[in-house]
């Protein structure tokens, strides 16, 4: 795997939130992962069941992928082995060093650190994955530039926490919550009709695709 510091300037900010800053310290402070089977959190983070959110997609070989929104590498060591070339975007410095140990035998994997808005790749991709975390800046941000390096025949997936799923009707906390708020006061959060609108303002063709319980530990899809 291959770190790319190159778009770092004096301007770049890590702007990783304190709880993402805790998962690292946690998990991937050390070279060796303790696992525990009563541990929702680092289940999330290293299951293969992660994985089962694009698993039953079928991806054209041989494929370039360019993934936008890695977190923490949670998807890139399968998304490695289904691709020619994995290229990612970290706009975090630090959760870099989380994908990084995620990816370590990966040899066709090249890892860019730095705003996105400055990161230029004179490069056309196969399928792009916009899969996480994320608000409505970012999702629009992210949107825009997929568009920009996609091929012509080429896929977006996309997939998140739609702020107005079940769970949060029964009072689980949003993403973006740092209180248990209601549905309505979850203005950060996406919903089903926010990426519609913003698939539709850079004129995407889409389909729909629901999968439960979510996007995390998907055991079935609906279509």
């Amino acid at each position: 795997m291959k770190l790319n510091l190159e778009f770092i300037d004096d301007e770049y900010k890590d702007n990783i939130s304190i709880n993402d800053s805790k998962i690292i310290e946690k998990y991937f402070s050390e070279n060796e992962v303790i696992y525990s089977d009563d541990d929702l959190e680092l289940y999330l983070l290293f299951s293969k069941n992660r994985n089962n959110i694009i698993k039953w997609y079928e991806f054209e070989q041989p494929s370039q992928i360019l993934d936008l929104n890695p977190g923490f590498g949670e998807l890139d060591k399968y998304l490695s082995n289904l691709s020619t070339q994995l290229d990612i975007i970290s706009e975090s410095r630090k959760k870099a060093d989380a994908i990084s140990k995620q990816c370590l035998d990966c040899d066709n994997v090249e890892l860019y650190v730095g705003n996105i808005n400055k990161i230029q790749l004179n490069k056309k991709y196969d399928y792009i994955i916009i899969i996480g975390d994320i608000d409505k800046d970012a999702l629009k941000e992210k949107l825009k530039y997929a568009k920009s390096h996609l091929n012509k025949s080429g896929k977006i997936l996309l997939s998140f926490d739609n702020k107005i799923g079940i769970k949060y009707w029964t009072g689980v906390r949003g993403e973006f919550q740092n209180q248990y708020y209601s549905i309505a006061g979850n203005t950060r959060g996406v919903g089903l009709h926010d990426a519609q609108k913003y698939i539709n303002r850079y004129n995407l063709k889409y389909k729909l695709y629901f999968p439960m319980p979510d996007y995390k530990i998907t055991n079935v899809i609906f279509s």
